[in-house]
C-alpha cells in the first residue's frame, strides 16, 4: 500500500491519510482500517438525471453516468474477495451539483484507486494496521494448488490472507471404468484437466514474486501433474515455468478441496520454505497452543474473560487474537480488546494478530477468536468454564495433531 499523505497524532486524535492500494492484500488492510462513522473520499461514478428531465422522466434515456469526487460518512463496509474490492455505503457530507448532503451513495475501492480516510476515533491497533499495510518489505507469498482427479483449487497465501484464485472441476473417468481405460478416454480426460490447471497457474500466479508453488494431492496425482507441466513447458518453451522449476514442490494432501489448504500449510515441506513468513509463525503458534491445551492445560487459555484475567496477573507471554474482534460493532468491545493488547505489551508479552481471511485466523475464530500461551501455570479459580469446555478443545487438538506431524 502506498502512503501518499499522512497526518496522524494519537495524542490529538487526528488521523488523516491518503492511500493507494496496489493489490488484494492492501484492500484487506483497508478493510481493517475503515470503521463505521469514518469519512472516506475518493473518485466515483453516479447516474444522474439530464438537465430538464423530471423525476418521472428520469429513465435510462434521460440519465447519464458522471464521474465525481465524493466524501461519505461510512455506514457499512463489505470486502469482496472475488473482485477483489471494497464496497463502502454511507451518506454524502459534501454537497455538489449532482449529490445533495445526506444522500446515500456506495463507493467502490479497487486496486489502483486512491482514497482519503479521515477517522475521528482510532487507537494503536489502527496505527499497527497502517504500518503493516505500508511496510515496503512484503512477506513472501506462496501459491498452493490442492488437487485430486477432476478437482483442483488454486490459492495464493500471504501473511494475512488465503485467496482462492481458481477452481477447476472436470469429469475424469474412474480407473474402475474398464472401457474408458481401455480406449484411452480416461487418459485424455486427465490430460484436459491438467491443461486447465496449467492455464490457471500461468494466469493467476506470478512466479517472479511467489517463493514457491506447492502442488498437493492424494496418491500420485501431484507427480503426474508436475510431469505433465514440465513436459509441456519444454515442448512449448514456457520460460516462466522452466526458469522457476525449483520453486515447485509436491506434498501429500487428503483431497483437492479447500479444506486441504490448511493441511498443506502445516506440512514440514511447506514450513521449511515459508519459515520466516507471518503465516508460518502463526501456524506454529496455533499448533503450540493446541499441544499445550492437550499436555499442560494450565499454561494455555482461550476466551476473552479467561485471557483478560491472566493478563491482569502478567501471565500472558503470547496473545493470539483475530482482527475480526477489532471490527466489532460495539465501540466498547473494541476498546476492551485494545486495552487487552496494551496490557499484554506493557507486561512484555507478544501480540500476534491473526487475519480472519487466513486459514489460521479461521481456526482461531472457532474457539472464540482469542487465546493465550502463558509464562507460568495459572488456574482461574473464579471461573470453571475452561474445565467444562476443555474436552472440546482437546478433541480439536487431537484432530490437529492427526493432520499435522511436527
Amino acid at each position: 500500500m502506498k502512503l501518499l499523505r499522512r497526518s496522524v497524532s494519537l495524542k490529538d486524535q487526528r488521523f488523516e491519510v491518503a492511500l493507494l492500494p496496489e493489490n488484494s492484500e492492501d484492500l484487506w488492510h483497508a478493510y481493517n482500517l475503515i470503521d463505521k462513522g469514518d469519512l472516506v473520499r475518493t473518485t466515483t461514478w453516479r447516474k444522474v438525471a439530464l438537465a430538464g428531465a423530471t423525476e418521472q422522466r428520469a429513465s435510462a434515456r434521460h440519465t447519464e453516468r458522471v464521474r465525481l469526487v465524493l466524501t461519505i460518512r461510512v455506514q457499512r463496509i463489505d470486502y469482496d474477495t472475488e473482485a477483489p474490492s471494497l464496497r463502502i455505503q454511507g451518506k454524502n457530507v459534501s454537497e455538489n451539483e449532482y449529490v445533495k448532503r445526506e444522500q446515500h451513495h456506495t463507493l467502490e475501492i479497487t486496486t489502483g484507486l486512491r482514497f482519503d480516510l479521515i477517522k475521528s476515533q482510532f487507537d494503536r491497533v489502527h496505527l499497527r494496521t497502517l504500518e503493516t499495510a505500508c511496510d515496503p518489505s512484503k512477506s513472501a507469498d506462496i501459491a498452493i494448488c490442492v488437487m485430486e482427479e477432476g478437482l483442483a483449487h488454486l490459492c495464493l497465501v500471504s501473511g494475512t490472507a488465503t485467496l482462492l484464485r481458481a477452481r477447476i472441476q472436470q469429469h475424469v473417468p474412474s480407473k474402475l471404468q474398464r472401457a474408458a481405460t481401455a480406449f484411452g478416454v480416461r487418459d485424455k480426460a486427465l490430460e484436459r484437466f491438467f491443461e486447465a490447471v496449467m492455464r490457471a497457474l500461468l494466469q493467476q500466479v506470478n512466479l517472479e514474486q511467489v517463493r514457491c508453488v506447492v502442488i498437493a494431492s492424494p496418491g500420485y496425482v501431484r507427480e503426474q501433474f508436475l510431469q505433465y507441466l514440465f513436459a509441456e513447458a519444454a515442448r512449448r518453451d514456457l520460460r516462466s515455468i522452466l526458469e522457476h522449476k525449483r520453486q515447485f514442490i509436491a506434498v501429500a494432501a487428503g483431497s483437492g478441496r479447500m479444506q486441504a489448504v490448511h493441511e498443506v500449510l502445516a506440512s514440514p515441506e511447506t514450513m521449511t520454505l515459508i519459515n520466516d513468513t507471518k503465516a508460518a509463525v502463526n501456524q506454529r503458534l496455533l499448533q503450540t497452543f493446541y499441544e499445550q491445551i492437550h499436555q499442560d492445560s494450565d499454561r494455555a487459555l482461550y476466551g476473552p474473560d479467561q485471557v483478560e484475567r491472566a493478563a491482569q496477573m502478567g501471565a500472558v507471554e503470547h496473545l493470539l487474537i483475530t482482527d475480526a474482534l477489532f471490527r466489532h460493532r460495539e465501540v466498547s468491545e473494541r476498546k476492551r480488546f485494545v486495552a487487552l493488547v496494551d496490557q499484554v505489551e506493557s507486561a512484555r508479552g507478544q501480540v500476534h494478530l491473526f487475519s480472519s481471511a487466513h486459514a489460521t485466523g479461521q481456526q482461531l475464530a472457532d474457539i472464540g477468536g482469542i487465546a493465550a500461551l502463558l509464562r507460568f501455570p495459572w488456574i482461574d479459580t473464579d471461573d470453571d468454564a475452561q474445565d467444562t469446555d476443555t474436552s472440546d478443545i482437546e478433541t480439536r487438538c487431537n484432530a490437529e495433531s492427526t493432520a499435522t506431524s511436527w
